[in-house]
């Protein structure tokens, strides 16, 4: 987990006397500072917005994602030993022959080694981060934007999936919250700020400016009187694919969860699935009585 200060704090799954399963702290370390952009005359905070692990549990050497508002950072939590060397005048003082300092290992601790460092050279804040299921790939998103990266192009991204065209001086544009790959397929989702879910796959097109793949909205099924409220009421939070190969979604608003069947939604004429049925509904919804910032 990450916390305002820029700090990444990992914890290890283990078993306990009971065969319950329980987190043991395993390392701390910092991955943001605080930095000053002199382009736009903008403080860019050190907080964690983002964390994702690339090979959690498939080896002994694990790597993880951390992104704060402009840069994303690769790490590699590895195990650490401090040794110490004796004298080199103690060591020839003891011995007979032909001497070598001995080195003795006074503290292991675990880790976070950087790797490497990418840039996103954007005037907006990241705020979602997800790994494809190849591990090679990764998408990160502002407000603006959708971006598809490779973990051996560094420099710059590798594609732009989604751009929205705002305009800077109106507030009440449209707005990615939240994106996010399917963890066992080639398709990845993203919500707006105006209760828009959308689901994008890889397999039909390469880039989805246009339109998506599928669609979902929060507006079709407010009531008929709008007010004040509809804009905060309306926007979506998060949004993610069950585990699995579930063709369910889930989306949290702010004052319920929704659960969403891919398999209710329209086809247009070319075979692609383009948009919901106007009288599609949530699966299920449930009501959110405390409201969690």
């Amino acid at each position: 987990m990450g916390d305002r200060g820029g700090r990444v704090i990992c914890f290890k799954r283990v078993r306990d006397d009971f065969d319950q399963e329980e987190f043991e702290y395993l390392a701390e370390f910092q991955a943001h500072s605080k930095t000053f952009d002199v382009v736009s005359s903008h403080e860019i905070s050190e907080t964690v917005t983002g964390i994702e692990w690339l090979n959690n549990g498939a080896t002994t050497r694990p790597q993880l994602l951390v992104a704060n508002e402009r840069c994303i950072k690769l790490f590699r939590v590895q195990n650490k030993q401090t040794r110490k060397t004796e004298s080199i005048a103690k060591r020839l003082k003891n011995a007979k022959g032909f001497a070598v300092p001995k080195s003795t290992v006074t503290r292991e601790h675990v880790e976070g080694k950087p790797v490497a460092s990418f840039s996103t050279r954007q005037e907006q804040s990241l705020h979602s981060l997800s790994t494809s299921p190849d591990m090679e790939t990764f998408l990160s998103a502002d407000e603006s934007r959708i971006n598809l990266w490779n973990l051996e192009r560094r420099s710059e991204p590798v594609y732009s999936l989604i751009e929205f065209k705002r305009n800077k001086v109106k507030s009440e544009d449209e707005a990615i919250t939240r994106a996010r790959f399917s963890a066992d397929r080639n398709m990845f989702l993203y919500a707006t700020s105006f209760g828009n879910l959308h689901v994008c796959d890889l397999r039909e097109a390469s880039s989805f400016h246009s339109k998506p793949s599928l669609s979902f909205s929060l507006r079709r099924h407010a009531q008929n009187s709008q007010n004040v409220f509809d804009p905060w009421l309306n926007c979506i939070s998060d949004a993610s694919f069950l585990p699995g190969s579930s063709p369910q979604l889930v989306s949290r608003d702010y004052l319920s969860v929704r659960l969403w069947d891919m398999r209710t939604a329209s086809s247009s004429a070319g075979g692609m699935v383009v948009d919901s049925a106007p009288n599609v509904r949530p699966v299920y919804t449930a009501q959110v009585t405390d409201y969690m910032e």
